[in-house]
């Protein structure tokens, strides 16, 4: 397969922004009935990118895992996998320092600048490997009244074509 991943970066900025990063709600798919579900948004069309974006959250806890997906013609070319936690009340802060990153197509592997500030939280991004190919790292957010970390989330992925 002959794939341009200047194209590929370019789509997965535009997607994050017209999802998780962006104001559109994600769908909700129930596994069971006390499930909290798996949040989802698709964005593109089948003939060319597609992407879809899966995240679930713990049902006791604040835990939360997702994977975001790649695919060009219908093949599956990249993901982003994440795991952590995050209070409630700093989910505002990490959607802000991903939608700065990806306004400016700022690749750091797939998450945030290396810091950014709202409100009373610091968002920091430490990514260890950086590479659209190959990548890896750990996002924090603190609490600056607390000079607390309160979340986290370690993420990792990059191409799965040769």
């Amino acid at each position: 397969m002959n794939l341009d991943l200047t194209e590929a970066r370019a789509f997965f900025f535009e997607f994050m922004l017209n999802g998780y990063a962006g104001k559109r709600k994600p769908e909700n798919i129930l596994r069971f009935p006390e499930d909290r579900g798996t949040k989802r948004h698709t964005y593109g069309n089948l003939s060319s990118w597609y992407g879809i974006d899966e995240w679930r959250s713990a049902n006791q806890g604040n835990g939360s895992s997702g994977t975001t997906s790649l695919y060009y013609k219908r093949s599956l070319i990249w993901e982003m996998h994440y795991i952590g936690h995050y209070q409630d009340e700093s989910i505002d802060c990490l959607k802000h320092a991903l939608s700065t990153a990806y306004r400016k197509n700022l690749w750091l592997g797939g998450r945030g600048p290396k810091e950014s500030t709202f409100d009373k939280w610091v968002y920091q991004n430490h990514c260890t490997e950086n590479d659209f190919v190959r990548f890896s790292g750990r996002e924090t957010i603190t609490d600056r009244n607390l000079a607390k970390i309160v979340g986290e989330h370690r993420y990792f992925g990059g191409l799965l074509i040769q």
